[in-house]
């Protein structure tokens, strides 16, 4: 039985002028209990693809059905209701909150989702033997190293005990070493609780191991290998694909129609602008004449200024400056 149905999915997103199809129509179904593993390069979708999944982010167009439960119609406290109860995620990046301790961050969905008929003690104690974290519960994240991290990020998502687990590269910030740790600890609990498993990965090694893998190019989702070995894309194959994507209405479930994500758009050109002339200036070749000063009025030499009256020799006296004392002046005004 299918626990994961994912139809036709489309997520578009608008980047300025252009519109980026990052998942194009994919389909996947997941039966209960498979590990299954999404490869391809950065930028190809298959993050996306998760979140969707994952009911992180919501489709353009598509269906995605859990335990037969389309979480794309479902209302915002429905959907977080029902992640809680039904599915766990993974983060590349641990994101611990580095306040709390090992296990209250291993605790928290517990507070956020209780679920009233179930014995957490009991699958703490599982979750902390299979993940071997029992001396290091009361330790805050920055005393733990990034492999201990990882191991409480995990357990974190696997407390409400999720029929189906995402994970977004849980080994790529690890070594070899502790990538192996992980992977390996992911597939015993995987066994042990009975959970599926979906995971998006870089690394081939630890893709070998799932049951299926998927590839994802350019938004595009395709079988790369399952059980029975690899699956090769034959020229039969590739024309039915193409006739089946040529023959897609997109109009009827895309809201947004254009899908420009594998054609690159020409950078606009700007039209030259031609250089206006100026206008020209005719060249000065002659200079106006200026006439000479030759007939300048003539001035008439001063020859013949007023004769001052001089004065009487009686009003004048022998001292310096050739005037009378004030002391005559007053003496010849009285005898007047």
């Amino acid at each position: 039985m299918a626990i994961l149905e994912v139809d036709s999915v489309i997520k578009q997103y608008k980047q300025y002028d252009s519109t980026v199809t990052a998942v194009n129509r994919a389909t996947i179904n997941v039966e209960d209990g498979e590990f299954i593993a999404i490869i391809g390069s950065s930028g190809s979708g298959k993050s996306t693809l998760l979140n969707l999944c994952a009911g992180l982010d919501v489709p353009n167009a598509g269906s995605i059905k859990i335990r037969g439960n389309d979480i794309t119609k479902m209302k915002p406290d429905e959907l977080s209701r029902f992640r809680g109860n039904f599915t766990g995620f993974i983060y590349q990046k641990h994101n611990l909150i580095p306040q709390l301790t090992a296990l209250e961050n291993i605790l928290i969905p517990t507070i956020m989702c209780n679920k009233e008929e179930f014995r957490y003690e009991e699958h703490l104690k599982k979750l902390i033997r299979a993940l071997d974290l029992g001396d290091r519960l009361h330790h805050l994240p920055s005393e733990l190293s990034g492999g201990q991290q990882q191991r409480v990020a995990i357990a974190r998502a696997m407390i409400n005990r999720p029929q189906i687990l995402f994970a977004d590269e849980p080994t790529g910030n690890l070594d070899r070493d502790n990538a192996d740790e992980v992977l390996k600890l992911l597939l015993a609990t995987k066994e042990e609780l009975g959970q599926t498993l979906l995971m998006v990965t870089h690394d081939l090694t630890i893709a070998e191991h799932a049951d299926k893998i998927y590839k994802m190019d350019n938004g595009r989702l395709t079988l790369f290998k399952d059980k029975r070995g690899y699956r090769l894309n034959t020229f039969e194959e590739e024309a039915k694909e193409a006739e089946r994507l040529k023959n897609f209405d997109a109009s009827v479930d895309a809201p947004i129609k254009e899908e420009k994500a594998s054609t690159p758009i020409a950078p606009a050109v700007k039209p030259e602008k031609k250089a206006e002339e100026k206008p020209r200036i005719a060249p000065v070749t002659e200079k106006p004449k200026i006439a000479p000063v030759n007939d300048a009025p003539k001035i008439a030499p001063v020859n013949d200024l007023p004769k001052i009256t001089p004065i009487e020799s009686d009003r004048l006296s022998g001292g310096l400056g050739g005037f009378k004392s004030f002391e005559d002046e007053i003496n010849d005004l009285k005898d007047e």
